[in-house]
C-alpha cells in the first residue's frame, strides 16, 4: 500500500518539479566555517611559537600538519550547485514521466521520508525539499 502511494507521489513531485524547474534553483545564505576547540588551541600555539625568540622549526611544521588535518576534518562541501546543474539537465532530457521509474528516483533523490503525520518528504538530491500529502485510498 505504502509503495504504491509512495510511486505516485513520486510522480506529482517529479511532474510539479518538471513544469516548474525553477523551484530546483535555491538562493543560498553564506556560512562562515565555524573553527574547532582544537584548531583555535593549535593556532594559538603556532602564534605563540612564532612570536618566541627560538621558534622550533620541527614542532611549527608539526602543528601546521595538525592544524590542517583539523580543517580538513571539518570541512563542508557544498555540492547543490553541481546537483542543481546535473537535475535540471536530466529533467530537461527527460519526457515527462507517466508511470513510476525507480532509475529516475535514484538518479534525483537523496532520500524520501515517510512521515506519521501522513506526507511523504521528498529530498532532491541538490537539497531541495518537498512535501507531498499521501492520498489515502
Amino acid at each position: 500500500m505504502i509503495q504504491v502511494q509512495l510511486e505516485d507521489g513520486f510522480l506529482r513531485v517529479l511532474q510539479e518539479v518538471m513544469e516548474h524547474p525553477a523551484c530546483l534553483i535555491q538562493r543560498k545564505t553564506k556560512r562562515e566555517r565555524k573553527q574547532s576547540l582544537l584548531e583555535i588551541r593549535l593556532t594559538k600555539e603556532i602564534q605563540n611559537l612564532l612570536m618566541s625568540p627560538c621558534c622550533d622549526a620541527k614542532r611549527l611544521k608539526e602543528l601546521a600538519y595538525a592544524r590542517a588535518a583539523e580543517q580538513y576534518q571539518h570541512t563542508v562541501i557544498d555540492d547543490s550547485d553541481f546537483q542543481t546543474e546535473k537535475l535540471l539537465y536530466l529533467l530537461n532530457h527527460t519526457p515527462v514521466p507517466t508511470k513510476f521509474d525507480s532509475h529516475l528516483l535514484a538518479e534525483t533523490m537523496r532520500k524520501v521520508v515517510v512521515a506519521k503525520e501522513g506526507y511523504l518528504e521528498f529530498h532532491f538530491k541538490n537539497g531541495y525539499q518537498r512535501k507531498i500529502w499521501i492520498k489515502e485510498e
